[in-house]
């Protein structure tokens, strides 16, 4: 395949239509985030073929810019199956209509299947799902049985096994909602959409926007100019974080958050005064380790039978912006975002070219290694949030 037909094969993949009149921002929100993964495919993708039918080194382009690069690790050879074995996932897994929890506990049902994402939800699990076309929250007993919770967010901001999340009042556009943590409710404005992702100092960390751009009361508008990554405060202030247009983490300690900025830009900022402590502009950051001290990203090359190419995982101290693993994974391409078990691994969910599918455990020592069996298929297997409260572990190495 030529260059020329690589780019027009890529972007048309990309292109995306939206319903007419309006789209509930809960789908909005869904779908951003496929393109924004889709966009960092094509570029990817286009600029690895460049350079391999140029002759190029694709170990050169890997190394990315904006951080100082890591050390390169023995790279895994063959498929899937070649890999070996080590401990299951100890974080939640979700795979068909089955939900296995960190501690092993199964709970199953229906519903799992169509899970967007979940989160564990004391002894059972808290998941959404867009089959109605809102994005619906569920509860999920560990009998099998459902709740629903009402419209919502597909984020959680994750505090050991409860999980803060925002629930729509009436499922409408001009509605108020709510952020729920275990019991307590904080009622949020009206015409308002929040998607929780951590916490800062007692408030929320979260995405907003109004539901409905442009309607609504006065009050709803004057409260769109603090939309965007912000932090609600337990008493309802809502404080913008600077230097951020979409926030994707904070740290457990609440120092630092991360995400990207109006460009599309990944970076980790100081979560009180916007200050950018580092970027990383051709990779796509992940999530902050357990303790924080770690963060992960990921670049995406598309399927690729040249040797040695693939997609990649990589990890930077989150303090500096340093570079401490780097790993390509030939032959292989992400089905997920790395989920940190600890600070010592992350888990990611692959598929080889036989099309074949696993959960992969990626160390800070460049090890690679299966946490589950290989199954055919793809899509077959997806990951929850990060383990919470596992001691710091230095890497080796």
């Amino acid at each position: 395949m030529t260059t020329e037909e690589l780019l027009s094969r890529t972007f048309t993949e990309v292109t995306e239509t939206s319903d007419y009149p309006y789209t509930p921002v809960e789908v909005v929100a869904a779908r951003a985030a496929t393109i924004r993964r889709r966009h960092r495919r094509t570029a990817s993708l286009v600029a690895a073929a460049a350079l391999v039918v140029a002759g190029g080194s694709a170990a050169a382009w890997l190394h990315g810019r904006g951080s100082t690069p890591g050390p390169s690790h023995p790279t895994p050879l063959g498929s899937l199956p070649d890999l070996p074995m080590s401990g299951a996932p100890r974080v939640g897994l979700v795979s068909g209509d089955v939900y296995l929890a960190a501690s092993g506990q199964r709970v199953t049902s229906a519903r799992i299947s169509t899970a967007l994402t979940f989160a564990p939800d004391g002894s059972g699990v808290l998941l959404a799902s867009d089959q109605t076309g809102h994005l619906t929250l569920w509860q999920v007993a560990t009998d099998g049985s459902t709740t629903k919770v009402g419209c919502g967010t597909q984020t959680f901001a994750i505090d050991g096994d409860t999980p803060t999340y925002w629930v729509s009042d009436d499922c409408g556009l001009h509605g108020a909602g709510s952020l729920v943590t275990g019991t307590t409710r904080q009622a949020t404005a009206r015409a308002m959409s929040y998607s929780p992702v951590g916490r800062v100092g007692g408030g929320i960390v979260a995405d907003s926007g109004p539901t409905f751009p442009g309607q609504g009361s006065a009050g709803s508008r004057a409260d769109a100019q603090v939309a965007g990554s912000v932090v609600v405060a337990a008493d309802g202030t809502v404080t913008k974080i600077p230097g951020l247009t979409i926030v994707q983490d904070a740290t457990t300690a609440g120092d630092l958050v991360l995400g990207v900025n109006g460009y599309d830009r990944s970076r980790v900022v100081d979560a009180t005064t916007g200050d950018v402590r580092w970027t990383a502009d051709t990779w796509s950051l992940g999530a902050f380790s357990s303790s924080g001290r770690y963060t992960s990203g990921y670049q995406e090359v598309g399927r690729q039978t040249s040797p040695g190419v693939g997609d990649v995982v990589a990890a930077w101290d989150s303090a500096t912006g340093r570079q401490v693993m780097r790993l390509v994974l030939p032959g292989m391409v992400l089905r997920s975002t790395p989920v940190w078990e600890g600070d010592s691994a992350m888990l990611v969910v692959v598929e080889d070219l036989e099309r074949q599918e696993a959960v992969l455990r990626v160390g800070l020592d460049g090890s690679a290694t299966r946490a589950t069996p290989v199954l055919p298929g793809t899509e077959l297997h997806r990951l929850g949030y990060r383990l919470a409260g596992a001691e710091p572990l230095t890497p080796s190495g």
